[in-house]
């Protein structure tokens, strides 16, 4: 019969409910980017003059080295564990995310979009088995996202009403 959340919470060591929340932190840290990025992305299309074609084409950029990033840090975590290829992978998608900031061109921000995308993807694919589950079974990768995307929400005070009324069906933090 399989182990439900709460059992596996109160059988985790310290050193995995650790990892569980550092592993929220990753996902609040990725879903701040991607709504920080939203949020600027008028201001960047302007300065940059760059067309909605090209900003839809940055973010589908992100997303597909997302997907080239949870195999290159699948076969990373492989060779080196899967702690060191998680660490490297959030640094990976922080400093791009700190780096996309200060792109001076279309090109520049188009690389660093790229190289965050492969340290999102691999910080999605190197966590651990056990942590990934107890996070989806307590909603907490989605209460993380959220967390993330309700820091940045202009109306602060009323951001998780907003965000509730956008994706009601998402995590435990938006209800």
């Amino acid at each position: 019969m399989p182990i439900g959340p709460i059992q596996l919470l109160t059988q985790a060591t310290t050193e995995q409910r650790r990892t569980l929340l550092a592993a929220s932190l990753g996902w609040m840290l990725d879903a701040f980017d991607a709504m920080l990025y939203a949020l600027v992305l008028t201001h960047v299309m302007r300065d940059l003059g760059m067309s909605k074609a090209t900003s839809g084409l940055l973010y589908t950029l992100t997303l597909l080295a997302s997907g080239m990033g949870g195999v290159l840090f699948g076969f990373l975590a492989d060779r080196v564990g899967r702690k060191r290829a998680l660490m490297l992978s959030i640094l990976t998608y922080s400093v791009c995310s700190f780096a996309s900031g200060l792109s001076t061109t279309v090109l520049m921000l188009a690389v660093f979009r790229f190289i965050l995308g492969l340290g999102m993807g691999g910080e999605w694919n190197t966590e651990h088995p056990d942590v990934f589950r107890l996070l989806v079974c307590f909603g907490a990768l989605d209460d993380g996202a959220h967390a993330g995307s309700v820091s940045l929400h202009p109306r602060a005070g009323h951001g998780w009403r907003m965000e509730h009324r956008r994706d009601p069906g998402r995590g435990n933090l938006a209800r």
